[in-house]
């Protein structure tokens, strides 16, 4: 059960002041979990509650049991964060705001301010003067609106979900060896018996890492791979990505990264398109099949390896589909 922190304690904002004196006055509290975490405690309106008891519901009918996070299957960081920015300029938000999203991980309004702590909101303020001195341009204000957050509802993920970040591949980055009619013969078990099929997807995959989106896609699983394990609230992208990159991380917690992998990456799942879902897979495949052989971890994730090994060949073979011309992609189906 979580504690409530001493009034005379440095508040966990970083400020340097007392929490009595800091953020004790905002509608939230800074409380200490049983693992001796700080973590923000906000109190969620009932509206919400209902929302996400829902959300729950809609899980366990959609995976035959009680998900293990509330979000599972949702979209990775760099893809929502994506979405966000482009609905944004969609509905004409300032650039100057756009930029403080970016460069803060979240959204400043005139109802967010008291629940958030007066060094985000000063790092908020930074990021706006950053970008007047960067581009010379004055921000037309310093919150978002009720009427910006109404632009970004109507331009949100539902219509922006089949565009790709700028790191994420769109289509396979050679053609492929064979033609039409003879992919057409073959099955996919042929992807790993013959030489031909094979090479090709090797050549493909090793195209992702020296292209530069191996990085990428590491990324996107280390910090799913942390956020399923910790229990600190208060980390946004880039803390995420530092801390994540710089853990150890257990076979049991790996093993849950590569669940929600096979749950978020699988077919009409988050990942927009095959060519994408196939490189981030098959990397992340083989990434973590060699770290487990490393630390003599890969009996305990083998059965999770073959499920995402499994679904980069449907993601090759869907890929390579679609630049034969067979038929559409069945990730964005």
């Amino acid at each position: 059960m979580p504690r409530k922190l001493s009034r005379n304690a440095p508040c966990p904002c970083g400020s340097g002041k007392k929490y009595k004196h800091c953020c004790i006055r905002k509608d939230f509290e800074w409380v200490e979990t049983d693992d001796g975490d700080i973590a923000r405690r906000v109190e969620v309106p009932e509206e919400v509650m209902q929302a996400l008891e829902g959300l729950r519901q809609a899980q366990v009918a959609k995976f035959g049991r009680e998900p293990e996070r509330i979000f599972e299957g949702a979209p990775p960081f760099e893809l929502v964060e994506h979405w966000t920015v482009e609905a944004m300029k969609k509905a004409g938000v300032d650039p100057a705001l756009i930029y403080a999203f970016e460069k803060t991980g979240f959204v400043l309004n005139d109802q967010s301010e008291n629940k958030l702590p007066d060094t985000e909101i000063a790092e908020w303020e930074a990021a706006i003067s950053e970008y007047e001195k960067k581009t010379g341009q004055k921000a037309t204000r310093r919150r978002l609106s009720d009427q910006d957050f109404e632009g970004i509802m109507r331009n949100g993920p539902k219509q922006t979900s089949r565009q790709l970040p700028s790191q994420l591949v769109e289509r396979l980055p050679f053609p492929p060896p064979f033609t039409k009619e003879v992919w057409g013969q073959r099955h996919l078990r042929d992807i790993i018996e013959e030489p031909e099929y094979f090479d090709y997807f090797q050549r493909c995959l090793t195209e992702v890492v020296r292209s530069g989106r191996a990085d990428t896609y590491l990324n996107m699983f280390l910090m799913m791979a942390h956020c399923d394990s910790t229990s600190r609230k208060e980390l946004y992208r880039e803390d995420l990505l530092e801390v994540a990159t710089n853990r150890h991380f257990s076979a049991e917690e790996l093993k849950r990264a590569l669940e929600s992998v096979a749950i978020s990456f699988g077919p009409k799942g988050a990942m927009p398109n095959a060519a994408a879902a196939f490189e981030f897979l098959a990397f992340i495949g083989d990434s973590i099949n060699s770290y487990a052989e490393h630390l003599g971890i890969q009996d305990q994730l083998n059965d999770s390896l073959v499920k995402i090994n499994s679904f980069a060949m449907l993601a090759f073979v869907a890929a390579v589909n679609v630049e034969l011309g067979m038929r559409d992609d069945i990730w964005t189906a």
